[in-house]
């Protein structure tokens, strides 16, 4: 049944595979960091405040490490 139709047999792997939980749900860290948006001030750093990517990074860096830490 599930194979005639292309559409039945794909929904139905779908939901056979199950669902996964987003990584910030694991820690409560990295939803801190991720409501920060530290990977776009990097580059913003670098796109708008003309800063070399290793200087935006390194900032980025000390960020999640002082939140992370």
């Amino acid at each position: 049944f599930w194979t005639e139709d292309p559409h039945r047999k794909i929904v139905h792997e779908q939901f056979s595979a199950g669902t996964v939980p987003f990584e910030f749900t694991k820690n409560w860290k990295f939803t801190i960091l991720n409501n920060e948006n530290v990977w776009a001030k990097a580059v913003n750093r670098v796109v708008v405040d003309k800063w070399t990517p290793e200087k935006a990074v390194d900032e980025m860096i000390a960020r999640i490490k002082q939140v992370a830490g």
